[in-house]
């Protein structure tokens, strides 16, 4: 290989890595815009507030209640569901089975 072929080779090195990483960047841009398409579908997704929350205590780290879920009697709507009743088992008629013993003799 001559001296032109090895800065084909070069240029072609060269055009690859660009290439490849242009393929990068738009699949994590793909990648971040499906994931906020995703968070705004999902139930309570993409209601979070822009502004940063300020800590007022530097050494304690900042943790969030949890929610507690409600309750039926704290809820006029919400009522609760009656728990299945017992049923007994149908009776079941025993029948005779007709005697095959003496059939084709």
């Amino acid at each position: 290989m001559g001296p032109l072929g090895i800065g084909k080779r070069d240029e072609g090195l060269r055009q690859v890595g660009r290439v490849t990483g242009w393929l990068a960047a738009g699949a994590v841009a793909l990648t971040a815009l499906v994931t906020a398409i995703a968070a705004g579908a999902a139930p309570g997704g993409g209601s979070r507030s822009t502004q940063p929350q300020v800590s007022t205590h530097a050494a304690a780290p900042s943790v969030s209640p949890t929610p507690s879920a409600p309750s039926p009697a704290n809820d006029p709507g919400l009522e609760p569901i009656p728990a299945p009743t017992p049923r007994s088992a149908p009776t079941q008629r025993s029948v005779p089975l007709p005697d095959t013993s003496s059939r084709g003799s």
